[in-house]
Order: structure tokens, then C-alpha cells, then sequence
């Protein structure tokens, strides 16, 4: 084992109780582990990702999880993740991601793009990929707790940061983040995730970018959610209220400072569809080349 890769990987610090795993793998055979989370014992194995996208020299190798659990429910430990698995579930979510990528015509694009999705979750936008048609698709979120729940036909998902993706310099065609940008702290982050995903796009690759928005509707939504009885009779709207209070600081931040987001939009992309409805802003352009 002479020539194993060491690799960390830690969950959110908000996590209930922290799992810390040492992978040991070697470069060609798939490795069985058994980790404790709480009370509960859950499988994994550990593999190299074989989708024909590298990894970086100097960055993690890549890695493919896949568990014996259907979903992130068991391992959902903060109240945010408890909600996010109420709001929807990933029958919905698919439904939801599949529905969206059509509105902006990517079921007319090249099924045999590198597709990689920053801050994927469970993995409802690559099952929704691959509803399409795409079988090349990656995924990278910064939380164990979904990447480890999630479901083995979401394919390959790497726990990783936005800010410093673990892929190899334009090795993919499409990056897209859907719902993940608002989640970072400040806009230097917005603008470092950003720009990490124009260095691992293609230079004729293609940015999807689909984030809340505050539009009239988003606004009623909010009005809506902060009604305690309309919380009490409808589940879905509690776990979203839940989820924005989890959240507040981040997406109060995100929603009123619109012109520094596009800002930071127009230093990386170049758009071909940029729009604003029903509480999202909608952008599909092209990386900006030095």
C-alpha cells in the first residue's frame, strides 16, 4: 500500500456529533469501509472516479461514494437538513431539476458533455442529468451527511468545497450550481467558486447558474411563510421557513445585494439567457477567458 492515497474528509462543523474517516486507497482496487454514525452502522466503498475527468496534481484525487442508504434522511443532523428532506422529496426534486434544465434547453444539448454540479446535495440534479440523456455527470458538496445518504443512482459525488473544486483544469463542458451559491458566506466566496468553476470548464465549455432571486413572488412567498398557521397546516411551508432561518444571515445577505452578485456574474460568465421570475435568477452563458 505503498502507493495509497490519505484522504480526509470532514462534514459540516454544525453536524451533531463530527465523523472524521481515513481513506486508504489504492490507485486500482475498491476499498469496504464501515463507519458508526450515532447509533447506526452504514457501509460505503471507495473507488476512483472513472468518468474520464482527472484529478488535479496538487489537489485531492477524486473519489466515488456509494452507500447502502437510499436517501440523506439518517444522517440529516442538523435542523436545515431535516427540513430540506420535508421540503421535498427526491422523486420532487428530480421532477423539479429535470423540468428546469429543460426550460433552458439543455435536453437539446450534447449528451455526451462532462457535466459537473457544485453543491449537489443528494444528487436530485444528476439523476436529473441523466433523465436527459447525460451519462458523464459529477457532483461536489461540502455536506457528508447528503453525499453519504445519497441515492446510488445520483452516480459519482464528491465531498468537496466550492472554493477549491477537486477536478483537474477544463476537464468538464458544463458546470452548473443550482440553489448552492447563496449557501456562501461572503461574495469573495461567491467569486472564488465562480472562478473555480470557469478553471475546471472547457474554454468553449457552458455555465448554468440558478439561484434565488428577489422578485414579487419570492417576496410572497416569504409573507406567506411567516404566518404561523399557515406553517401549522402545511409541512412543506415549515420546513421552507425552517430552512431560511437556518439560513438567514447568508440568504438575507444574498437576496439584498443583487448588483454585487451580478458584479461578480460578469467578471466569469458571459451570458447567453440571463432571466428573473418566479423568485429565481436564471443565467446559461460561457466561461470569461483572460
Amino acid at each position: 500500500m505503498s502507493d495509497a492515497t490519505v484522504v480526509e474528509v470532514r462534514p459540516q462543523a454544525r453536524l451533531r456529533r463530527a465523523l472524521l474517516l481515513k481513506w486508504r486507497l489504492n490507485t486500482g482496487e475498491p476499498v469496504h469501509y464501515q463507519a458508526r454514525w450515532d447509533a447506526s452502522e452504514f457501509e460505503f466503498f471507495v473507488e476512483p472516479l472513472a468518468t474520464g475527468i482527472t484529478a488535479n496534481g496538487g489537489r485531492h484525487n477524486m473519489l466515488k461514494v456509494s452507500g447502502n442508504e437510499p436517501n440523506a434522511g439518517p444522517f440529516a443532523t442538523t435542523r436545515w437538513e431535516r427540513a430540506y428532506q420535508v421540503f421535498e422529496t427526491p422523486e420532487q426534486e428530480v421532477y423539479k431539476f429535470g423540468k428546469r434544465l429543460r426550460s433552458i434547453g439543455a435536453h437539446r444539448w450534447d449528451r455526451r458533455a462532462r457535466v459537473l454540479e457544485v453543491c449537489s446535495g443528494r444528487g436530485s440534479g444528476l439523476r436529473a442529468w441523466r433523465d436527459l440523456g447525460f451519462t458523464n455527470v459529477v457532483g461536489v458538496d461540502y455536506s457528508a451527511a447528503l453525499v453519504f445518504g445519497s441515492a446510488p443512482s445520483a452516480n459519482t459525488i464528491i465531498v468537496g468545497d466550492a472554493r477549491n473544486l477537486p477536478l483537474a483544469t477544463a476537464s468538464v463542458d458544463i458546470a452548473v450550481v443550482q440553489g448552492g451559491l447563496h449557501h456562501l458566506f461572503t461574495t469573495q466566496d461567491v467569486d472564488q467558486a465562480l472562478a473555480e468553476m470557469c478553471r475546471v470548464l472547457q474554454p468553449c465549455g457552458r455555465f448554468v447558474i440558478i439561484e434565488p432571486w428577489l422578485t414579487p413572488f419570492l417576496r410572497l412567498v416569504h409573507s406567506v411563510c411567516e404566518r404561523p398557521i399557515i406553517r401549522r397546516l402545511f409541512p412543506r411551508l415549515d420546513a421552507l421557513a425552517t430552512m431560511i432561518e437556518e439560513e438567514r444571515d447568508t440568504y438575507e445577505r444574498w437576496l439584498h445585494a443583487p448588483q454585487e452578485h451580478l458584479t461578480v456574474f460578469h467578471r466569469h460568465i458571459v451570458p447567453e439567457l440571463m432571466r428573473r421570475r418566479l423568485g429565481k435568477l436564471v443565467i446559461v452563458g460561457s466561461p470569461v477567458r483572460p
